[in-house]
């Protein structure tokens, strides 16, 4: 699968990862968008070198597809009703950057990849690692304020079991739909679980 364009795919990935570190460390909307479209061009160029598999995988567990988008207009309704307008518009945004370029970028283009290559497992917490790594930039701006230790440590371990996670069920389910959901609905209820709950808020990022 994409062996025709892994080079092109990979060096895609790589960019996504880099504008999207260079972006939380500058606050440039600049960067930004350079990794929002790297992400989007990940799933076209995917499309187009493994039409048949990506076709196939996206095509399977439907039902959950439609879970998702249902999803998104009940959260953006909810939001409406309780005032919170800005991020009941963000959120659709949300459901394509960062969600759906993440599950895309690293549980079907990067686990899939090394799935041809180690034991699924490996696959799995090699992505995982990745994925933490990628999230690590939230500790290192502005000199690491935001996350003062232990906060820091539990922050990175709780990425790092979502990418886990999300992992297992890519694997399990062979696309993203699942994972995407569970994803998507993490990063919605944010800022109900930033009032239930401050210090809970501060470990469980939306990822």
């Amino acid at each position: 699968m994409f062996e025709k364009g892994l080079p092109l795919l990979f060096t895609i990935l790589l960019s996504y990862i880099i504008f999207g570190y260079v972006f939380t460390l500058t606050s440039n909307g600049y960067f930004f968008w350079l990794s929002f479209l790297m992400g989007l061009s990940l799933i076209y160029i995917a499309f187009v070198f493994s039409k048949a598999d990506t076709v196939r995988d996206f095509s399977a567990h439907i039902p959950l597809l439609i879970l998702l988008l249902v999803l998104l207009p009940l959260f953006v309704i909810l939001f409406y009703v309780f005032g919170e307008d800005l991020w009941a518009n963000s959120l659709l945004l949300v459901i394509l950057y960062p969600v759906l370029t993440e599950e895309f970028a690293f549980r079907y283009v990067l686990q899939k990849k090394l799935l041809k290559n180690v034991f699924w497992l490996n696959a799995i917490i090699i992505q995982g690692i990745v994925y933490a790594i990628y999230y690590s930039r939230l500790l290192v701006v502005g000199g690491g304020v935001g996350f003062p230790f232990p906060y820091n440590f539990l922050m990175i371990i709780s990425v790092l079991s979502m990418g886990l996670l999300y992992g297992f069920l890519t694997h399990a389910t062979r696309n993203i739909y699942l994972s995407a959901t569970i994803h998507f609905s993490i990063w919605a209820l944010f800022p109900i679980m930033v009032v239930i709950s401050p210090a809970a808020a501060s470990i469980l990022v939306p990822t």
